[in-house]
């Protein structure tokens, strides 16, 4: 009897561990989120990037597809934040997912995945933050560089509690305070979120290169050589010269009202 439950025993963990292996390789890619951080009252469109060869990753394109869901890997975040009907497009490389935060929601990070039937996504997070505070500028400066400037998250969001720019000439930072990764992700898209009004007199809000003619994807060239949606490395300023090393998968035009590139314009959006 002790050797048939043993071997019983020893199936069911040779079982287990062929299940975990078929539920890593199905894993999902997921390449971007942004935003990645949002404040309590806030209502957003998360959006959800796979890499440009993942066609098909999110499923087929259109609105609340059957077999497609979000999933909190805590139960009790569904309190703090409610989930609205998805769209899925770009060939399925891309998913909006409405989020309606609670004006009560504590504050910290939500973790989540995505199923596409029997398939699932790596870990994703978001952050629930505290607004920073009123932005008001009358002389140019580096917006995100800290201070009254404002700060960045990790993934390019600014969440303040109002904006007033007059007069003067805004840049966006570019320098990387995350130098662990592989990407600088200043070069990513950047999202500013304010929970009051934004106003903006004179001012001139600018994400053109900076005065090394750095610029992101779509402002000088290429984006950085490695990428996650990068070109070519490009030359300063966009030079007609051969391209650098190879970089990451190349991203298929954004659809029209969406966010664009860094180096091209910045979501401003208030709640």
């Amino acid at each position: 009897m002790n050797v048939s439950r043993l071997r019983v025993c020893g199936s069911f963990v040779v079982a287990f561990i062929l299940l975990s292996v078929l539920e890593v390789h199905a894993q999902l890619p997921i390449a971007h989120i942004q935003p990645d951080a949002v404040a309590p009252g806030m209502t957003i469109a998360l959006e959800i990037m796979a890499p440009v060869q993942d066609t098909g990753n999110f499923g087929v394109d259109g609105l609340a597809v059957t077999g497609t869901s979000f999933e909190f890997t805590t139960a009790s975040d569904s309190n703090r934040v409610t989930i609205g009907p998805m769209i899925t497009s770009w060939s399925g490389r891309l998913l909006q997912v409405p989020l309606i935060v609670s004006r009560y929601a504590t504050l910290g990070p939500v973790v989540f995945r995505i199923r596409v039937g029997a398939k699932i996504s790596a870990f994703a997070t978001f952050t629930i933050v505290k607004p920073g505070p009123a932005i008001s500028l009358s002389s140019s400066s580096i917006l995100g560089s800290g201070g009254v400037t404002g700060n960045l998250t990790a993934g390019n969001t600014m969440i303040v509690d109002s904006i007033l720019l007059t007069g003067s000439s805004q840049l966006y930072r570019f320098s990387n305070s995350d130098t662990t990764g592989a990407v600088d992700n200043r070069y990513l898209p950047v999202t500013i979120l304010s929970a009051g009004p934004v106003r903006i007199t004179s001012a001139h809000l600018s994400l053109d290169a900076d005065s090394a003619l750095n610029g992101g994807p779509g402002g000088g060239g290429g984006g950085p050589a490695g990428a996650p949606f990068g070109g070519p490395a490009g030359a300063a300023g966009g030079a007609a010269l051969p391209p650098g090393p190879a970089a990451g998968p190349r991203p298929p035009p954004r659809p029209p009202g969406t966010t664009r590139a860094c180096g091209e314009a910045a979501q401003v959006a208030t709640q």
